[in-house]
């Protein structure tokens, strides 16, 4: 049996799919906690004996920022008061709801991976938390607020009573969630039949997202916030002794309004603790140390898979014998943890072992002779060695599956090198024998899997088993065709056509080679658009000067001066474009064109903007093939952009909101009709009525200054093509292979251009919910990738458009040219993923492979699937 060799590669694309998915399970596990049915050792059973307070009001603000606090006058005057403490939290990444639950009741950090299942708003929660020890201890607990508190704990009757928000996702309610809350707030501070209430508050997140943090109805929010500390304060801590209340933010908040990051604005939350009186905390936490304290001042046992600490800050209330044996008993927990995980001997000669030895010999001194300096020494040492055991045990929290990360990644080699073969071999074909030698040389492979996969994993499920299994032999398979003499050859031709290159494909191949090497560095994953903005702006300034020596040559003046000026255009419109919105890490917070914008004051110039961008847009688009109707539909779509944008009080006219769903419906029934016009008129290319559509539609999605972005690319796109075409790369294959290298590369540009960046809190959420009023999985995910994604999906189709359109009528030059497509963009997706998986390898125990390697690999995977869709989509068409 033959296959072709398109539809082959295709198929290894998806194996290397499968192979990325293995790795991803064994480099980010979903759990690594210890269970519930783990007990704590009968020693720290001595803290129940202490004071501790009797009823509690956990209130979680979403995406409260530390200096956030500045913005709510009871708060701040309670704390100025010493009525309250203020402790100043680290988060650690991913910056996004459910991780930071998990790290509020259990006290650990959970796996990264967790920021894909807080789409799904998270999973049960088995391994040990505060939740779970109010239960053991008989306590009431009610809750209102986010949903993923009832996904993450669905046991029947385990709330008393509860009153969650039907859609947590929905971005646009700012406000209906939290007055739900506050009324049930209302009620059930004149019960006393529940000991915990949990209230957690989604309005401030949601206008962040929207609207950023430097936006009024922000200020507006926290005073919101504020009354409602103030009512609980009233009725629940003034005359109440033994109620205590921690307010707390789950992550922080960028001033664009995201999170998931690791920028200081994302990762420094406030505990703000009522009832216990302290003076000026000035040292900061961690996140992980609420569940520890708040257990200690609960009087419940701090749960088995907490590595916080205790905030000594926090024990105000206890006698000065009781504060040292909370530190004692603590610090001694998290010293077992430390030795059953790295071993007696290595932990006796830890610095922090030493300083508790001096915390024990002073903690002694302090009973016997009631000083207080061996009091305030045995304190320090105390928190200290706890503070230091508690980073260890953080940084050590995951548990690798080396024998499946490391089958994983050789596997993507051989799939890769496989590609390779094939494209430089010139493979048309792939013949499957199925002769019993052939049957019989798999069959040895699956059992030699099967052997192989046995010995080096250990404790893996039969599932997880079963995947080790098809990576060997998909691994075993592939070693086997690449070995083969005439592959070899195939490979060794790779440098051979590397000589035929011409210079400034040479160029460019190195350039993206340079790209993947790059990624080894945090400062060049963080800046990765400087990258590809130098690519791109060497391919064009290159291009510009080979253009204008063919113009010289021709000695024609007007010419030179028509594409002295076209060239001045084109590079002014992207010098613009890089500056309409500030991207990466370093300058991300300076303000640029879009921050000027949005601002109030400017609505009049965002109009005038936004209207000048959708007559360009139009222009771009517009087609002479065009009926009027179909030039009629386009313009009206762009009319009801407009309107939709001006219902929501963002551009002039002011129009009344309730109008909205009116402009999106009109915007919806023109997409209809120009899609009927590729029935009706037969002369109408359906491809471009495809792309026509994809550029309104993420026009209604995108930010209102960010319209004009997909005009500058149509426009870009045409005019790169055709001056490819007009100088030296006239030659097939020199101009079709120049044509996609650099449409890969106007991708990469545009979605950064947009101002995206490889960090999850430039993901711009309210573009999921233009429409909708309920929270949509299916829905929201579409309309999130064709926003954050645009520039690549939308220079794929030009790509697309502009190769059929080139090889109208030449059937065996359009075969040509999606074959090489497929096979460029498939080269170009595995390779640098191949070495990105070493790079995670080698940098697992890096400072930042949280908060910035590992970011990285979720949008490279992710971009991985979407080219997969989009050539198989290219594949099967080009057979249709």
């Amino acid at each position: 049996m033959k296959i072709e060799a398109t539809g082959y590669l295709l198929w290894s694309y998806f194996l290397f799919i499968f192979v990325c998915l293995q790795f991803f399970r064994a480099f980010f596990p979903i759990n690594f906690s210890s269970g519930l049915d783990q007990n704590t050792s009968e020693g720290f059973n001595e803290l129940q004996d202490i004071p501790h307070f009797e009823r509690s009001i956990l209130m979680i603000i979403d995406a409260l920022r530390y200096d956030f606090v500045e913005q709510m006058p009871f708060t701040k005057r309670l704390v100025n008061e010493e009525n309250a403490c203020l402790v100043k939290l680290k988060v650690h990444p991913p910056t996004v709801t459910m991780p930071k639950i998990k790290t509020i009741v259990s006290g650990s950090v959970p796996s990264f991976i967790d920021v894909v299942l807080n789409l799904n708003n998270g999973q049960a929660m088995t391994s040990d938390n505060l939740l779970h020890q109010m239960k053991k201890n008989n306590k009431s607990i009610v809750f209102y607020g986010d949903n993923v508190w009832t996904k993450m704990f669905p046991a029947k009757n385990f709330f008393t009573r509860k009153g969650e928000n039907v859609d947590s996702f929905f971005v646009n309610d700012f406000y209906g969630g939290d007055n739900n809350i506050s009324l049930a707030i209302h009620k059930e501070l004149n019960t006393s039949d529940w000991d915990l209430m949990i209230l957690h508050y989604l309005g401030l997140d949601h206008i962040g997202h929207v609207l950023g943090a430097l936006n009024p109805t922000i200020d507006a929010k926290l005073r919101e916030m504020d009354g409602i500390v103030n009512e609980i304060y009233e009725n629940f801590i003034k005359d109440y002794s033994e109620n205590v209340i921690f307010i707390t933010g789950d992550h922080g908040m960028r001033d664009a309004g995201g999170h998931g990051g690791s920028s200081q604005d994302e990762i420094q939350v406030p505990l703000i603790v009522l009832g216990v009186n302290c003076d000026k905390v000035t040292e900061n936490y961690d996140q992980t140390d609420l569940a520890t304290t708040a257990a200690v001042l609960l009087g419940l046992n701090i749960p088995e898979t907490s590595n916080g600490a205790v905030i000594p800050e926090l024990l105000s209330h206890l006698s000065d014998e009781e504060k040292l044996l909370v530190l004692n008993q603590t610090s001694q927990r998290l010293l077992e943890k430390i030795s059953s995980q790295f071993g007696y001997e290595i932990t006796t000669n830890r610095e922090f072992f030493f300083q508790l030895n001096e915390a024990r010999n002073a903690h002694n001194e302090y009973l016997t002779t009631k000083n207080p300096v061996p009091f305030m020494t045995a304190a320090l040492k105390y928190a200290s060695a706890s503070q230091e055991m508690r980073s260890l045990l953080t940084a050590n929290t995951v548990k690798y599956d080396m024998s499946s990360i490391l089958v994983s990644t050789f596997a993507a080699f051989t799939i890769t090198l496989k590609i390779i073969a094939v494209i430089f071999g010139h493979v048309t074909h792939i013949e499957f024998k199925s002769s019993p030698k052939a049957i019989l040389k798999q069959f040895f492979l699956i059992i030699f899997s099967c052997i192989l996969s046995k010995s080096i994993t250990t404790d893996l499920s039969w599932m997880d088993f079963s995947c080790v299994v098809i990576t060997i032999w998909i691994s075993a398979s592939n070693l086997l065709y690449i070995t083969q003499r005439n592959n070899l050859h195939a490979m060794l031709k790779v440098y051979q056509n590397f000589q035929n290159l011409t210079l400034l494909q040479l160029v460019l191949v190195v350039l993206y080679a340079f790209h993947a090497i790059s990624l080894v560095s945090s400062s060049y994953v963080e800046e990765e658009h400087q990258t590809w903005y130098f690519f791109f702006n060497t391919f064009c300034v290159v291009l510009f000067l080979t253009d204008v020596k063919s113009t010289f040559t021709t000695q024609i003046r007007p010419q030179w001066r028509t594409k002295l000026l076209e060239w001045m255009i084109f590079f002014g419109t992207h010098i613009f474009a890089r500056r309409l919105n500030q991207t990466g890490d370093k300058w991300i917070n300076v303000p640029d064109v879009g921050d000027f914008l949005v601002m109030p004051e400017n609505k009049f110039l965002l109009t005038i903007f936004v209207i000048f961008g959708e007559i360009l847009l139009f222009r771009s688009v517009f087609s002479e093939a065009w009926s009027k109707w179909t030039s009629i539909s386009v313009g009206g779509c762009l009319v009801a952009i407009f309107a939709y944008r001006a219902s929501s009080g963002v551009l002039l006219p002011n129009i009344d909101q309730r109008h909205s769903d009116a402009c999106l419906a009109a915007f919806w029934i023109g997409i209809g009709l120009i899609l009927l016009s590729t029935v009706t008129n037969k002369e109408i290319s359906k491809m471009k009525i495809f792309v026509v559509t994809i550029v309104l539609v993420s026009a209604l999605i995108h930010k209102p200054h960010n319209i004009i972005l997909n005009a500058i690319l149509v426009i870009t796109s045409r005019f790169v093509t055709y001056k490819i075409k007009e100088t030296m790369f006239s030659k097939e294959p020199d101009s079709s292979l120049m044509i996609i290298l650099i449409h890969f590369c106007m991708g990469k540009v545009f979605y950064f251009y947009q101002g995206n960046s490889n960090s999850l809190a430039t993901i711009d959420l309210t573009a999921g919910y233009v429409g909708l009023h309920h929270f949509s999985f299916a829905a929201v995910g579409v309309l999130l990738t064709l926003n954050t994604f645009n520039g690549q999906i939308l220079s794929f189709l030009l790509l697309i458009k502009n190769s059929m359109k080139k090889s109208s009528g030449k059937e065996n030059t359009k075969k040509f040219s999606c074959d090489m497509l497929l096979k460029t963009y498939i080269v170009l997706t595995t390779t640098p993923i191949c070495f990105y998986l070493v790079v995670m390898i080698l940098f697992r125990y890096h400072l930042f492979i949280w908060t910035v390697f590992s970011p990285k690999l979720l949008y490279k995977f992710y971009v991985m699937l979407l080219n997969f869709v989009m050539t198989s989509s290219v594949f099967v068409l080009n057979k249709v």
